[in-house]
């Protein structure tokens, strides 16, 4: 989204309060966000390590 000049940016904040099962979920879920980008720094690092490569998150 590009913001316009003049543009307030606004944050909101919401609590959440999960049942045991959706909780369960979410841990997953965050566990595998976390694995895949550990797995894509380490990919990044040895890239810049081994050939002087610089690449971009998004390209990953």
């Amino acid at each position: 989204m590009v913001r316009k000049e003049g543009q307030n940016c606004r944050n909101m904040r919401f609590r959440i309060h999960p049942t045991p099962e959706q909780e369960e979920k979410l841990d997953e879920t965050l566990e595998y966000c976390r694995l895949i980008w550990n797995h894509l720094l380490s990919i990044r690092v040895d890239l810049y390590e081994m050939f002087g490569l610089s690449v971009s998150k998004s390209s990953l």
